[in-house]
Parts: C-alpha cells; structure tokens; sequence
C-alpha cells in the first residue's frame, strides 16, 4: 500500500486502547486522523477506523466514516493497519 501510518501516539491505560495514529493518503497533502489501536490482556488485537458516536436503545454505538464495498478487502487493509502499527509500537 502506497500509504502511511503517521502521528502514532502511545497510550497507556487500562482499556485496550493503547494507540491513536493517522494515515497520510497523499504525502504532505492529505491526512485521515482518529484511528485507534487496541490490544486486550488475552492479545487479542484490532484498529479501529474513525467513527461517529450514537445511542440505540440507550446503548452506544459506532458508525465508521470509511467504508469498503467488499468485506475481503476490509480485512486486508486491517491487517497492514496492525502490520505497521507493530514497526511503530515502542
């Protein structure tokens, strides 16, 4: 992939959000912000893309604002997400 995680930022909490980053689309000109790296005691392991919050039923819930027509490609782009995340964790 022609792009580029940027902005990591290292979290340490209880939660399983552990890192925020950004991905460069076009280098020096566009940026999509708000990712989120999350890791569990157990190691399970995802990111999260950017997403807005909203309440159903009085549950909170997330849409992503990037979408992927097909579920295979979804999955691929995830797995580079973690691929680089890992050359960037400290």
């Amino acid at each position: 992939m022609n792009f580029k995680i940027t902005d990591f930022q290292s979290i340490h909490s209880a939660s399983s959000l552990k890192g925020k980053f950004a991905i460069e689309i076009v280098p020096g000109v566009m940026k999509l912000g708000d990712f989120t790296y999350h890791e569990k005691s157990d190691g399970k392991r995802w990111c999260s893309f950017p997403a807005r919050q909203y309440l159903q039923n009085g549950k909170k819930k997330y849409i992503d604002y990037i979408t992927f027509s097909d579920k295979s490609d979804r999955e691929k782009f995830k797995g580079w997400l973690l691929a680089e995340v890992d050359k960037l964790k400290p």
